[in-house]
């Protein structure tokens, strides 16, 4: 049978990379994905259920968790539709935001959470996140940038926490430090989450940074870094 191996994180971070990679390493990511090698199946299942998980009633959480089992079900029967591989990736940003529900449903899953600095975040093009779901964070405040960078360190931190609570099914991995040396990094994360796979396989030239961070430096020290600094220094950040 098959390892699930799922991987999530702020959109713009890096995940789409990370798979690039791990196809190199003979994982299947899926029948169905999109230019961002995505899991449609499920990207059509957390549009509706992401805003429905984080705005839930205590007395809901177990009848929301036994819907979600059977409709996260047929969505995964889906996206794994031809899989013959040992490990199979289900890439989806928005996972992340969600991560309790998918422990609770499937308790075999392991998760690999992307994260990228940010500071630079603020000021990526890529905001699907927070336009969608920001609004379940009503303490963002300051320009959009500010409230985009406090909405990063709230939602990632919070993934660290429920996955600090599955040890061995949970890991996370810098994108900074992957790009940099990716087979290194991606090793190590794999030991904690106990998958084998073919390294002879690798092509570390695939991977590259974007440069992004130096090109908005700038305007990066212009943010206030104080409110997110346990953020920033969890994941290796200076602030």
């Amino acid at each position: 049978m098959s390892e699930l191996l799922l991987i999530g994180g702020s959109g713009g971070s890096g995940t789409r990379a990370v798979v690039r990679f791990l196809q190199q390493l003979g994982c299947y990511a899926g029948s169905e994905l999109n230019e961002s090698l995505d899991s449609m199946p499920v990207a059509r299942l957390l549009d509706t259920w992401v805003d429905r998980w984080l705005g839930r009633k205590t007395d809901q959480v177990s009848e929301l968790v036994a819907e979600f089992s059977e409709d996260y079900a047929q969505a995964l029967s889906d996206h794994l539709v031809g899989c013959d591989s040992a490990i199979c990736v289900v890439k989806n940003p928005r996972a992340m935001l969600l991560l309790d529900l998918l422990y609770a449903v499937r308790p075999d899953i392991k998760f690999l959470h992307l994260v990228r600095n940010g500071a630079s975040m603020a000021f990526s093009s890529n905001q699907r996140q927070f336009e969608l779901h920001g609004h379940f964070w009503p303490q963002l405040a300051g320009s959009r940038e500010q409230a985009v960078l406090e909405f990063w360190a709230a939602t990632n931190m919070a993934a660290s926490d429920i996955g600090r609570q599955h040890p061995g099914q949970y890991a996370w991995l810098q994108y900074e430090a992957f790009c940099t040396s990716p087979l290194s990094q991606v090793r190590q994360v794999c030991e904690q989450l106990r998958l084998d796979l073919d390294w002879s396989r690798v092509d570390e030239s695939l991977v590259s940074a974007s440069g992004r961070e130096q090109q908005q430096h700038d305007a990066i020290n212009r943010l206030e870094l104080e409110s997110v600094r346990p953020a920033l220094q969890r994941y290796g950040y200076p602030c």
